[in-house]
């Protein structure tokens, strides 16, 4: 990741706030201090303790046969021995105020990311919440692109995005904004926040879902993509679900599992500010305000 990219930069920020001093909030890259201090011996040990064949899946999709990649793939398989795995990561995402963090940085536009922890890849209401992002910033027909910049100008580019992983998860909002309009968008983006705790309209959630299986199926069509979603599930959860299953469970949810899942995810006390604004005098993002917008 270039973090000198301030979109890049933004969300190295969000995963700092929402998962401080932990390895979930760390650059994968790592950072120009440590990166050079990484002896052969320390790679060489990681690899030992990870890269081990109790620990991989392979996954393969396309015109294949089974018996036929097997034979293949044996050969070279054949002597990686099994070990004992290293302990896996601990996450903590407990939190129990709002957190911000700003950044000045020379460049024109402001960017920030609000966001709060999310669903586990074996979360039930996963898709749930995935469909309440759909809502909320998922698309061009979404309550965030049409209200923050459609109908009030405030942002160049806003959405909404989830992210799953073993153990944790997050929800985010992204917007790239005028600086001297942060705070104004800010206050905008919180009252959709607000809104869509309120529950939302059948038509919303017909339009949601329709655009979710859609895009599904386009995901569907790329080779790789398959290959990908089917290796993900059996190495993050044993449990394979195929596109009908996740069909169904998208038709399945309803209006008042959507306005559940917002009330738990979406709390005030639970929000992460990360904010990159121009480091000129006149347009410095303040602190203070965006601070009280939080505890609102």
């Amino acid at each position: 990741m270039n973090l000198d990219i301030p979109q890049q930069r933004i969300s190295m920020l969000i995963d700092e706030l929402l998962w401080p001093e932990q390895p979930l909030g760390r650059e994968v890259t790592g950072y120009k201090e440590t990166v050079p201090s990484i002896t052969r011996e320390q790679l060489l040990n990681y690899v030992a303790c990870r890269y081990m064949p109790n620990n991989a899946v392979l996954s393969i999709a396309g015109n294949i046969q089974h018996e036929e990649v097997m034979a293949q793939i044996k050969p070279r398989f054949d002597k990686w021995a099994a070990a004992e795995l290293m302990t896996s990561y601990i996450t903590n995402d407990k939190q129990t105020e709002a957190r911000l963090r700003i950044e000045p940085k020379d460049i024109e536009q402001a960017h920030l990311c609000l966001a709060v922890h999310g669903f586990s890849h074996s979360h039930p209401q996963r898709f749930t919440l995935d469909l309440l992002n759909t809502v909320l910033g998922g698309g061009m027909s979404s309550r965030l692109f049409t209200e923050i910049r459609e109908n009030r100008g405030l942002a160049y580019d806003i959405h909404s995005y989830t992210e799953h992983f073993l153990k944790s998860g997050s929800f985010t909002i992204y917007a790239g904004v005028d600086p001297e309009k942060v705070e104004i968008a800010l206050a905008a983006i919180l009252e959709e926040v607000t809104k869509i705790k309120q529950g939302i309209m059948a038509s919303e959630l017909t339009r949601a879902k329709e655009l979710s299986k859609g895009r599904l199926y386009l995901r569907f069509e790329d080779s790789q993509n398959v290959a990908l979603w089917y290796g993900s599930q059996e190495i993050l959860t044993q449990q394979i679900l195929d596109i009908d299953d996740v069909i169904s469970i998208v038709d399945a949810i309803t209006i008042d599992e959507l306005k559940e899942v917002a009330e738990e995810v979406l709390t005030d006390s639970g929000l992460n500010l990360a904010v990159i604004g121009p480091t000129k005098e006149d347009s410095l993002i303040k602190e203070e305000p965006l601070r009280q917008l939080l505890k609102t």
